[in-house]
This record gives C-alpha cells, sequence and structure tokens, in this order.
C-alpha cells in the first residue's frame, strides 16, 4: 500500500501544461494609420480616423510619445503602448502585435466594403484571435473568412464587434485616451476607448491547415471597422495517442487497490482523461465517475478490464485496455452432496467432508460438542454430543475466504410425556404429548382412541380405564418409549329455586342444589356470587341475565351450568318545561311527559294540587314554591322516581306613568319591579328590551300593549299610546271659523302652569294660570306677540319656553 501511495504522488507531481498558446501572426494589408505618435499635429502622423466623426470632430488612437501643439503629452497618460503589443485582459495568455504606429496599422473599412489581411508566415492553429474596434459602432453583422493554404475557407457570420466607446463586452485593452483629427485635442479616459477581440474557432477538420489569411466584410454603411491585429492559438492540433493501460498490480483480491496507468499517450496542454471499466470482457464499457487523471486507483471486486478515453478539443482516442484479475473470494464446504444444505448423522463412527474448495484450509466448529479433524474434517461421531453445530472452513490463498455448513448429530432415543397421568372423559381439551424427537407414530393398548400420528389422546370417545402409550421415534435414528395414562368418567348437577329474582325487595339470598357437593361457583360479570355456597347477594348484583357455573369437587371435577335472571324497575318520569329543571307560571296545568313503566300513583309535599292517577299539576291551584313529585310502581318489582319544578308567581302590574306620550316627549320610563326580565312590543313601537324605556322620537303613533316576560317565563302586560307631537303655535287666526282661532297648548298632567303675552312693546297683554284657558287676542289688534310658558311635567320636571304668535286679523 505504501509502494502505491508513492507512485500516486510522483504521478500526481507530474508538469501540467496550458490549454493553449497563443502566438501574434505578423500580417500584410492594413490600409490606414489611425495611430497617432511623435511631436505635432494629429494629421502629420495618421492618415485617416478611427470613426468617420464630422468636418470638425474625429478621433484618433495615440500612444505615449505623442505630444499635441500645446504640449500637452501622453507619456504619463493611458494610451496604446509604444511597442504596440497588446496583452489581452480577457483571456489569459492572449497577445497581439500591432504594426508600428508610423505605418499603417489599420485594416479600416468604412461603409459596405470588405478588406483582407494576409499572415507573412501561413501556419496551423485551433482558433484565429482578431483584435478589432468600430467607430461609430452599432450592432450590424460582420463576415470573417478564414482561407487556408489548400484553398478552402471557414466563414464566420453574424460576428458583432462592439464600439470604441461604452461596449458590453469585456475588452482586450482599455486604452484610456484618443486624440483629436482637427483640433489636436487629447481626451483621457479611464475606461474608454477599447480594443476588442473576436475568437475565431476552426473546425476540428482544419487544426492541421495552414493559416494564409482572414477576410471581413460588412454590407452597412455604419460603423467604422478597424481591424488591428491576429494572433492564433494552437490546443491539440490532432488526434491525440492514447498510449497503453498498465496495471500494478495485475491481480488483486476483491475491494483491493490497483494503480491504473498509462504509457505511450499524447501529453500536452489541453488532453483530458477518462478511464472506463468493463466486468463482461469488453463488450460494453461504463465511464467511472471521478476518474479523470492520467492515473486511478480502482479497487474491483470482479474481474475487470480498464482502458482510458483521451481527449483533445473534441478528439478522441481510447487507450490499449488492461485486465485486472479478482481471484475468487468464496470457500465451498458440505458434509453431503448438496453444498450448502445442513447434513445430519446419528451418533456413532465417523463421517468426512465431501466438498472443501479450495483446497489447503483449516475446519473448524461452533463449540466443542462437535469432534472434527481441523486438517482433513472429518467427523469423529462417537466422540461428539448430540445437536446442531456450524462448521467453519477458512482458506488464505489466494484470497481469505471463509464457507460454512450445518451439522445435526442424532442420538437414538426417543421420550413421550402428557401433561398429566389422569384425564377426565368429559374434557373437552386435546390432550397432545411432548415427544422428541418428533416425527414418530404413537399405539395404545385397548379403549383409548389416539390419533397414531400426533399421539392426541380423544378422551369423550375413550373409556375409562388405564393404558399404555407406545411411541416409536422418526427419522434415521428411531427410538421407542412409553408411557401410561389414566381415563376416569365424572358427574355434577346445579339448580336454582326460579330462574328470575328482583334485585329488591326479597328477604333471603337464593342458594342453589348441587351433586355433588364440595365445588366452587362462578358467574359472568355483574352477579353478587358466593363462591362457595353458590348464595346470590341480589341487592349488590346488577340487573341482567347471568350464567352460573359449577365445578364440582374430587379428582375428575364436572361442570354444570344454570341461567339466572335479576330483575330491576327503573322508572323514569319527567314535566313539560323547557329548562332542567321545568319552571312554571302559576297558571294552567303542567302534564306529565314520561312516567314509564305505567300504571304508577303520583304523590307530592303540601300545597301542590296533583292528580295522583295521571299526575297532571293544577297551577293555579297550587301555592308558587319548589316541588318533588314522587311516582311509584308495584311491578313488575317495586320502585320508585322523582322529578323536581318550581311555580313562580304571577308578573306584578306594571305601566308606564306621564300619558299621554308625544312623539316629541321625552323617553316613557315603566314602573316594573326589578327581576331581570325582557320588554318586548308590536311592530312601530321602539323599546329597550332590558330597560323598558320607549323611544317616542322613532316609534309611530298609535296603541300598543307592551309585554314584560320574567326570567321564568311568566308574561305581564301594559297599555300604551303614541299620540301626535306636541306642537305650539306661532299664528292665530281669531275670526271663528274654528281653525287657529286662539292661542291654547295641550299640556294635561302638568302644575303650576303660567302663560304671559307680551306685545311687541313689552306691554303684558295676558297672563293666565289654567291651563284650559286660551288666548283670542279678542281686545288686541294683529301683529307679533310674545309669549313665554313655564310648567312642572308629571316627572317634576320643571320646563320653560319662550317664543313667538303672529296675530292675523
Amino acid at each position: 500500500m505504501a509502494c502505491l501511495l508513492t507512485v500516486l504522488a510522483a504521478w500526481a507531481m507530474r508538469p501540467i501544461l496550458a490549454q493553449t498558446v497563443y502566438v501574434p501572426a505578423a500580417v500584410t494589408g492594413y490600409t490606414a494609420d489611425v495611430i497617432a505618435n511623435g511631436a505635432g499635429t494629429v494629421a502629420s502622423s495618421t492618415t485617416n480616423t478611427v470613426d468617420r466623426g464630422n468636418a470638425t470632430v474625429k478621433w484618433c488612437f495615440a500612444n505615449h510619445t505623442f505630444t499635441n501643439p500645446a504640449g500637452i503629452s501622453l507619456l504619463n497618460q493611458p494610451a496604446l503602448p509604444d511597442n504596440g503589443l497588446i496583452t489581452s485582459i480577457s483571456t489569459p495568455g492572449l497577445t497581439f502585435q500591432m504594426a508600428a504606429a508610423n505605418v499603417n496599422n489599420s485594416l479600416r473599412i468604412d461603409g459596405a466594403a470588405s478588406g483582407t489581411l494576409t499572415l507573412v508566415t501561413p501556419q496551423p492553429c485551433s482558433e484565429v484571435m482578431v483584435l478589432a474596434t468600430e467607430g461609430n459602432g452599432s450592432t450590424a453583422p460582420k463576415t470573417f473568412t478564414v482561407t487556408f493554404t489548400d484553398g478552402t475557407t471557414q466563414v464566420f457570420t453574424n460576428i458583432v464587434v462592439p464600439d470604441w466607446f461604452n461596449g458590453t463586452i469585456t475588452p482586450a485593452i482599455l486604452v484610456g485616451s484618443r486624440v483629436g483629427y482637427v483640433d489636436n485635442s487629447v481626451d483621457v479616459q479611464t475606461t474608454n476607448p477599447r480594443l476588442y477581440e473576436v475568437r475565431l474557432t476552426l473546425n476540428v477538420a482544419n487544426y492541421s491547415k495552414l493559416v494564409q489569411s482572414v477576410n471581413v466584410s460588412k454590407t452597412s454603411t455604419d460603423p467604422v471597422l478597424n481591424v488591428m491585429g491576429i494572433s492564433l492559438g494552437s490546443n491539440c492540433l490532432g488526434v491525440p495517442t492514447p498510449g497503453t493501460a498498465n496495471a500494478a498490480p495485475t491481480t488483486v483480491c476483491s475491494g483491493s487497490p490497483t494503480l491504473l496507468t498509462l504509457t505511450g499517450n499524447t501529453v500536452s496542454g489541453g488532453i483530458t482523461f477518462q478511464w472506463q471499466s468493463s466486468t463482461n470482457g469488453g463488450t460494453t464499457w461504463t465511464d467511472i465517475a471521478g476518474a479523470t487523471a492520467n492515473f486511478y486507483s480502482a479497487r474491483p471486486t470482479v474481474t475487470t478490464q480498464y482502458r482510458a478515453r483521451v481527449t483533445c478539443s473534441l478528439q478522441s482516442a481510447i487507450s490499449t485496455p488492461v485486465t485486472v484479475t479478482v481471484p475468487p473470494s468464496v470457500a465451498t464446504v458440505a458434509y453431503n452432496s448438496t453444498p450448502g444444505t445442513p447434513a445430519s448423522f446419528c451418533l456413532g463412527g465417523t463421517a468426512p467432508v465431501v466438498t472443501a474448495t479450495p483446497a489447503g484450509g483449516r475446519f473448524t466448529s461452533s463449540n466443542a460438542g462437535l469432534v472434527l479433524d481441523a486438517t482433513t474434517g472429518t467427523l469423529n461421531l462417537g466422540a461428539s454430543t448430540a445437536g446442531t453445530y456450524t462448521v467453519t472452513y477458512t482458506v488464505t490463498t489466494p484470497c481469505p475466504a471463509t464457507g460454512t455448513t450445518t451439522v445435526t448429530v442424532n442420538q437414538t432415543i426417543a421420550a413421550v410425556a402428557y401433561s398429566a397421568a389422569s384425564f377426565c372423559r368429559n374434557s373437552t381439551t386435546t390432550v397432545v404429548p411432548a415427544v422428541t424427537p418428533a416425527g414418530g407414530t404413537f399405539t395404545a393398548t385397548t379403549g383409548l382412541s389416539i390419533n397414531a400420528t400426533t399421539g392426541a389422546i380423544n378422551l369423550p370417545n375413550s373409556l375409562p380405564g388405564t393404558y399404555t402409550v407406545t411411541y416409536v421415534s422418526g427419522g434415521t435414528c428411531p427410538g421407542t418409549a412409553t408411557t401410561t395414562v389414566t381415563v376416569s368418567e365424572t358427574i355434577a348437577t346445579l339448580a336454582y329455586s326460579a330462574s328470575s329474582y328482583c334485585r329488591t325487595g326479597q328477604t333471603t339470598s337464593p342458594t342453589p342444589t348441587v351433586t355433588p357437593a364440595g365445588g366452587a361457583f362462578t358467574s359472568t360479570a355483574g352477579l353478587s356470587l358466593n363462591a362457595t355456597t353458590g348464595a346470590i347477594n341480589l341487592t349488590v348484583s346488577q340487573p341482567g341475565t347471568y350464567t352460573v357455573t359449577y365445578v364440582s369437587g374430587g379428582a375428575c371435577p364436572g361442570v354444570a351450568t344454570a341461567n339466572v335472571t335479576v330483575t330491576e324497575t327503573v322508572p323514569r318520569l319527567a314535566y313539560s318545561g323547557v329548562s332542567t329543571p321545568p319552571t312554571f307560571c302559576a297558571s294552567g296545568t303542567a302534564s306529565v311527559v314520561t312516567a314509564t313503566p305505567a300504571g304508577g300513583t303520583f304523590s307530592s309535599t303540601t300545597g301542590l294540587a296533583i292528580n295522583a292517577t295521571t299526575g297532571v299539576v293544577n297551577l293555579a291551584s297550587s301555592t308558587p314554591g319548589t316541588y318533588t313529585v314522587t311516582y311509584t310502581v308495584a311491578t313488575p318489582c317495586p320502585a320508585s322516581t322523582t322529578a323536581t319544578f318550581t311555580i313562580s308567581p304571577p308578573v306584578a302590574a306594571f305601566s308606564y306613568a306621564c300619558p299621554p306620550f308625544y312623539q316629541n316627549g321625552p323617553a316613557a320610563v315603566p314602573n316594573v319591579p326589578a327581576g331581570g326580565g325582557t320588554f318586548s312590543a308590536p311592530a312601530g313601537l321602539t323599546i329597550n328590551p332590558t330597560t323598558g324605556v320607549v323611544d317616542l322620537t322613532n316609534s309611530t303613533m298609535g296603541n300598543y300593549t307592551i309585554s314584560y316576560t320574567t326570567a321564568n317565563g311568566c308574561v305581564g302586560t301594559a297599555p300604551f299610546q303614541v299620540v301626535d307631537r306636541l306642537i305650539f303655535p306661532n299664528v292665530i287666526t281669531p275670526n271663528g271659523d274654528g281653525k287657529n282661532d286662539a292661542l291654547k297648548p295641550n299640556l294635561p298632567n302638568v302644575t303650576g302652569y303660567h302663560m304671559q303675552i307680551y306685545s311687541r312693546w313689552g306691554i303684558k297683554v295676558f297672563d293666565g294660570r289654567d291651563p284650559a284657558q286660551a288666548w283670542s287676542a279678542a281686545d288686541n289688534s294683529g301683529g307679533m306677540y310674545y309669549y313665554q310658558l313655564d310648567y312642572t311635567d308629571c316627572t317634576g320636571k320643571a320646563q320653560s319656553l319662550k317664543s313667538w304668535v303672529d296675530v292675523i286679523k
């Protein structure tokens, strides 16, 4: 195992190669110089601009050497590197080599056109990376065409190059500045302008071809495309060599490790591995989860073939497989011709092992009762003890394994015994013997009914007597045993003087007559029974029908039964009413709703007028109070029950003071004694059900009957009238037509009445103290008059009213 770990560690420290290698390509075909450099105007060191711009504003790139006529320099500002070498900030290891700043350095395509960059030295690759940006950018797609030296091409359509300002993808470089072609201004920005990388991934079939040129074309006017460099990426340009799978060791026990490695395989960047296994001789192969390195530690449990799938850039090859052999980790032992099945022997002699594979193991037993040879496995049955044993066969080579088998050693013995020496003939219990070993046959002397297979004795079919039972055991080692059994006869009787008794009213306890005496009594639950005498305690017993069982004494007791019924009359009594116990008002009658069983009599304490036959109570003739009525029956067994109810006195009379009741008058309050009752009235009268107060304002004129119901359900009533609103007129016309001829308020039931009338000059023209006296202005002229009215209402509350009246004559 230590050696295996050392090999694994050494294998894991092998160098990991880069995935893709990029090489800048020297090209020809640039059409414009868009990079300002040196001192002077922008136009003096460029031939065109990155964007199209307009007559006053358009822009170029610049490197660190540029200084404009105003002396502003990019020496310490963001700009293109002086040597033109661009290291991508998007793809690790990717670089571009731009053309010099003082020559054409951009394949500039303005409008719908195309252009081609040709490699100075054609070479193969797996991807072509193009450095490009756009001025006046848009999302218009471009077409890139890679041409190989054999004349074939690979076309890439719908390629979008972002604008050099604020593009939405990560650029290859953030240039950070630009210069004005017209005014030589310097515009420094942290995140703009930008150059982007365009990835053209070649088909695997083109990996081995030499790239000759890259053509780019566009069909839209905008934007202005600038292609400023090409770099070639190489990654597995051919089908990898898979090599040969190796295993160390090639033979292992089940679950032990073996190290899988490859020899002769391709070693380069981008190579991936997937180990596979086959347990059916290479017919089907399955990927091994997690086995993706160029080595793998496997733990096969059966003989298995292993191989590796070596892949590079979608091109794969399969290694030559290796076979790891797993010898069987199983041992077999048997003492009969069928391995896996138990073997059975009689005591005496020896028994050799029949099967023991693989050879060379050792034999042991589960305990010391079985004597065997540890080397040969031979059983010494004569020296062993009867019993069942597990024999274990253990081997150590080629792989550790154990096998077991069961061996039973039987004695030539037989035993038979019944649970007792004597049985009663009338017993219904099946008498079955205990025997060893099982599986034998039974016989008995004449008169005993016995099952020859089970030894069960049918006692009712046997004759009284003593018998010898013989048992001959079965199996390969039979034995004989005998036992003696006696069958005895018996009888018992039981009888009570009656079959039914009342639970109450009895003076003695019923006692049975039995034969033979001296036995014990039992009963079903609910019956109070003396276990020695069989006497029944009726008062303590529950009503019902019971079975009394008598088991007589003696060696073979008999059983007798008798049915006894304990009867109890449970009368029921109930009166009508909605409450429990019911309450009635002192009027009418109260009837019985339940009185069972029928035919009983009713009685109660003094003050209750009750019919002794029907139980009807004359409530009006009874004195209010709480009573207990007793209902008594004589058959089938004497019994009585009671019912309780209350008779409540009638409701005291109540009324409303200070009538009449005007619609605009104060709320009317009843004079009723406290009692927790409720008030109700017909529709049209608004009344508080708890207090009985009438809301006159919300009530309708008319005559009503108000009901007051007490908590015990008794009802009292009072009449009530709502009259029209009380109106004090402010116009009178004393012309004798009987309409508004005088000022006379309608105020009955008042005291302290005093009405004073004044002219508009404050002269008192009337002073009256009689509510029935009216003022008709007979001695006064027409016009406006003022009056004050004072009185005390029937509730004792002082009232005062000041108003005016217009006399029209």
